[in-house]
């Protein structure tokens, strides 16, 4: 189990507001590491809720294959699909 789930299951239990400032930590740590800019503080926070809508989601899911934070982790599932699944609607 990596390092950072183990913490994020940890604060689980320890209350809401220090899940929330850990899942900061990780989200900073993912804009460095991915290069992400944001225009705005607007745009900033709604990423960033986003991000933890998503980060809680693949925790919660059993999976046979590992999961975890990905440079797509600011993306709502509808962004990502129009972005990089490129379906062709049927009309």
């Amino acid at each position: 189990m990596n390092k950072f789930l183990v913490l994020f299951l940890f604060s689980l239990v320890v209350s809401e507001v220090d899940i929330d400032v850990l899942l900061f930590q990780e989200f900073r740590k993912f804009i460095t590491k991915y290069d992400k800019k944001y225009t705005s503080i607007k745009e900033f926070l709604a990423r960033f809720e986003v991000f933890k809508r998503n980060v809680i989601n693949t925790l919660k899911e059993e999976t046979s294959y590992e999961v975890g934070i990905t440079k797509f982790s600011d993306l709502t599932f509808q962004e990502f699909s129009k972005t990089y699944l490129n379906f062709i609607t049927m009309l």
